[in-house]
C-alpha cells in the first residue's frame, strides 16, 4: 500500500515541503562508521523533499518515512487554512473488489434490500420479517462495527507504543 496527500484548498498558507528518508542497514557497512549520537538507531538515508502546492497530488510508497515540515502564514495578520486529503492507495496490480459487487455490510441496509427482493417475489411480509430476524447480527450492525473500530484503534495505539519503546527507535519528528 502506498500513501499520498492532495492539497485542494488553502489560503494565506505557504507550501511546506515533505521530507522523506528510508532505513538503510547497509550504510554502516558501506561507510564504515556508526552514528555516535545514538548507538541503537537504525541507519537511514535522507531521500529528499518535495513541495506540495495547491492542486498537486503527492504519492509515495509506505516503505519511506515521511515528515511534513511546519507551515508558515504568508501574511501573519490574517488567518489562514489548508485543507487536504490523506490517501491510502492500493497496489494497482492486485485486483480489488468494487463496491458494485459487494453487498451491503450493515444489517439494516441488508434487511431493507432483502425486503425489496422478497416483496417483488410476492413473499408474505411475515416470512420476510422472520428471515431478517433469523439473521439478526449478520451482516454487522452499526454498534458492532463501532466496537470493531474501537478495538482496531486500541491495537494501533498499542502497536505504535510498542514500536516507539524499542531501543533502536528514532523519532522522525526530530533532526534528520
Amino acid at each position: 500500500m502506498d500513501e499520498g496527500d492532495y492539497h485542494y484548498n488553502r489560503s494565506d498558507w505557504s507550501a511546506s515541503p515533505s521530507n522523506f528518508k528510508v532505513p538503510r542497514e547497509d550504510i554502516e557497512a558501506m561507510l564504515g562508521f556508526k552514528d555516535k549520537s545514538n548507538l541503537f538507531a537504525l541507519p537511514t538515508q535522507e531521500i529528499g523533499y518535495i513541495s506540495a502546492p495547491h492542486g498537486r497530488l503527492i504519492t509515495w510508497p509506505n516503505t519511506l518515512q515521511y515528515r511534513f515540515e511546519p507551515v508558515t502564514l504568508v501574511d501573519a495578520t490574517i488567518p489562514g487554512h489548508c485543507r487536504f486529503v490523506m490517501l491510502s492507495l492500493v497496489d494497482p496490480h492486485y485486483r480489488v473488489c468494487s463496491t458494485r459487487n459487494v453487498p451491503p455490510q450493515e444489517h439494516a441496509w441488508w434487511a431493507e434490500e432483502v425486503h425489496k427482493i422478497l416483496s417483488l417475489r410476492q413473499i408474505p411480509l411475515e416470512i420476510a420479517v422472520m428471515i431478517t430476524e433469523m439473521t439478526d447480527g449478520w451482516p454487522v450492525s452499526m454498534d458492532e462495527a463501532r466496537l470493531h473500530q474501537e478495538q482496531l484503534m486500541r491495537e494501533c495505539k498499542w502497536a505504535e507504543r510498542a514500536f516507539t519503546e524499542l531501543p533502536n527507535y528514532v523519532d522522525f519528528g526530530g533532526e534528520f
